[in-house]
């Protein structure tokens, strides 16, 4: 996302944080990146082209703005897309237990 926000935006080096900082901050927020099964088609409902139609705007009209950040964020609700292992909460759990 730092190297994004350089290149997209125009920030220096100096003006952000390090990528671990940003990195963290989002893990605290409750952000995490995860994996989408590709080979699986995800679930759509009848409004998916118009609210697309809507994003893409909104997309295109903060890309020519000089005064808008764009950040990317998954705020669907959960579905379940198969074979997933759950997020261990606590990094040092022992597997083989």
């Amino acid at each position: 996302m730092r190297r994004q926000l350089i290149i997209q935006k125009q920030y220096t080096e100096a003006q952000l944080p390090s990528a671990q900082t940003i990195r963290r901050r989002l893990n605290q927020l409750g952000y995490i990146s995860a994996r989408i099964a590709k080979t699986k088609p995800l679930k759509t409902i009848p409004e998916t082209h118009a609210i697309l139609k809507q994003v893409s705007e909104i997309n295109q009209e903060a890309d020519e703005s000089e005064t808008m950040l764009r950040i990317s964020l998954d705020a669907k609700a959960r579905v379940k897309l198969g074979e997933a292992r759950p997020r261990r909460q606590n990094p040092s759990q022992n597997l083989c237990q």
